[in-house]
């Protein structure tokens, strides 16, 4: 089993920060120590961990590194966007398939969008079939 990292933890440690403010001013104060004690992790030295908020009239941009599995240039903008989105998500760049999954995923998600058509004509199929009984049946 793989060490856990920070990463892994890392929405953990927002919601953890949203709930409790003394855990909160602590992760300001000093973000390796506040989620080493809480989340019993060691983090390596060498690593820097900055914690900044946002706001209305500041944003914090991060670009992730390109994972070595995903080839940008042959992927469409709404795939790269699907992975961008998982990445911001999670916080894990090897949580995306390799190369050679990628046409699978995209028959997955098309077979999925094309089932999700299918259940709203049959939810509306249901409604029309429930008011010819509930007209029959006064």
């Amino acid at each position: 089993m793989e060490q856990e990292t920070v990463h892994d933890h890392e929405l953990e440690i927002i919601i953890k920060a949203w709930r409790d403010e003394s855990f909160r001013k602590k992760l300001f104060l000093n973000p390796k120590s506040a989620i080493e004690h809480e989340f019993s992790l060691i983090i390596p030295k060498d690593m820097n961990i900055f914690v900044h908020e946002e706001g209305e009239k500041n944003m914090h941009l991060i670009v992730p590194k390109v994972p070595p599995s995903i080839h940008s240039e042959k992927m469409s903008d709404d795939d790269l966007k699907t992975v961008i989105g998982g990445v911001a998500a999670t916080g894990h760049l090897t949580a995306f398939p390799i190369s050679r999954d990628h046409s699978r995923i995209l028959k997955l998600q098309k077979e999925n969008e094309q089932q999700k058509k299918m259940i709203i004509k049959l939810e509306k199929y249901i409604e029309e079939i429930e008011k010819k009984i509930f007209k029959s049946g006064k």
